[in-house]
C-alpha cells in the first residue's frame, strides 16, 4: 500500500510536506490521500496476511506494479488471476461483467 500511495503522490507531484500540512488531498482520479493513513501504513508494514486471499488484477493496471503484486501473491500464497487488457478500475459493462464471473467462480 505504501508504494501505491508514493506512486499516486509521485503521479501528481504531491509531496509528503504537503500531505502532512494538508492532511488529506484530494487527487484528480477521485482518490483522497490522508497523511495519518500514509503513516500508519509506513509504521505497520504487511509482514502476515492470514486471509485466504484471491486477486483479479487488470493487466493494464496504471496504479499496481504487476510484479510487485506477484511477489504479494507468492509470498502470502493468494490466487491471482490477470485480465487481459484491462485496467486498475474496472467500471465499463465489459469489465463489470468480467469481474461478476471472476467474483462467481471465486465464491463457488
Amino acid at each position: 500500500m505504501q508504494r501505491l500511495i508514493r506512486g499516486v503522490m509521485q503521479a501528481f507531484q504531491i509531496t509528503e510536506d504537503q500531505l502532512k500540512t494538508k492532511e488529506a488531498i484530494e487527487t484528480p482520479v477521485g482518490m483522497t490521500l490522508y497523511w495519518r493513513y500514509y503513516q500508519y501504513v509506513k509504521q505497520h508494514p504487511i509482514d502476515r496476511w492470514d486471509s485466504p486471499t484471491a486477486v483479479l488484477y487488470g493487466q493494464l493496471d496504471e496504479m499496481s506494479e504487476q510484479t510487485v503484486l506477484e511477489q504479494f501473491c507468492t509470498r502470502f500464497s493468494a490466487s491471482l488471476e490477470i485480465a487481459e487488457g484491462f485496467p486498475h478500475y474496472f467500471h465499463t459493462p465489459e469489465q463489470l461483467a468480467r469481474y461478476a464471473r471472476w467474483l462467481e467462480a471465486q465464491l463457488g
